[in-house]
């Protein structure tokens, strides 16, 4: 018998957080602030843009075999919002991207105490940069790539719910759709890609003869929800 790899789940449904206090301040704003990137709560818009999140996503997906959520207080507080009489597992490698040294210093604080990290940010580019005490989006792609191998592993057929952050689905879209590092940093400078408490749908598409591998796909026209469009305003856009 042939040797297939294993399939995917039939159906992996990201949610991105609903609006936290992180979305509505700016990054200099965020690096004064005295909580942690991982810590930031909901705010009240955020809570109910979770709860018509969740109405549709209980209506359309009313038992998923699986919902797996970054540890971040956001995500967690959306996806119990989401689904409050299922359990959850959190999943460390959902984690957004930590940026380090620029959680906690504002741009005239690096400039003036370590004026060399601007320099060399500069020189190495957004895709590869790793900040003091973080990670470069090469750094999470690694995690995004890990978590697909998951899912496959662990969830062949399944109806799978990930709740978790922009920069992390974004990557996310740069492997499924085979984006050059180019094409998925001309998406992140326009930071319209998913709102919060938005919904993508994604489904296997078929094994590539040459390859032998698989990808998830999602149809942008159709698998692509904002539950509370149209009802509530947006607020700011993603910072």
């Amino acid at each position: 018998m042939d040797y297939l790899p294993p399939a995917y789940p039939a159906t992996v449904v990201y949610v991105r957080h609903a609006q936290s206090i992180g979305n509505i301040l700016n990054k200099e704003e965020r690096a004064e602030l005295d909580v942690s990137t991982d810590a930031y709560s909901l705010t009240d818009l955020g809570r109910r843009q979770s709860e018509i999140t969740g109405e549709w996503m209980r209506e359309h997906f009313p038992h998923p075999d699986v919902i797996l959520r970054s540890y971040y207080t956001r995500t967690r507080e959306t996806s119990d919002i989401l689904y409050p009489d299922f359990p959850k597992i959190d999943e460390p490698l959902l984690a957004e991207r930590d940026r380090g040294v620029w959680h906690v210093m504002t741009r005239e604080e690096i400039q003036r105490m370590i004026p060399w990290e601007l320099v060399r940010r500069k020189r190495t580019g957004p895709y590869h940069y790793r900040p003091i005490g973080g990670e470069s989006m090469a750094d999470m792609e690694r995690r995004v790539r890990e978590l697909r191998r998951s899912l496959r592993c662990n969830y062949p057929g399944k109806t799978v719910v990930l709740v978790g952050h922009a920069h992390w689905l974004l990557l996310l879209l740069k492997l499924a759709y085979r984006w050059t590092i180019e094409e998925m940093l001309a998406r992140l400078e326009k930071n319209d890609w998913a709102q919060n408490a938005s919904v993508l749908i994604f489904r296997p598409g078929p094994f590539d003869p040459q390859t032998g591998k698989q990808r998830l796909l999602h149809d942008p026209k159709q698998d692509y929800f904002v539950p509370w469009e149209g009802i509530l305003e947006p607020g700011k856009a993603i910072p």
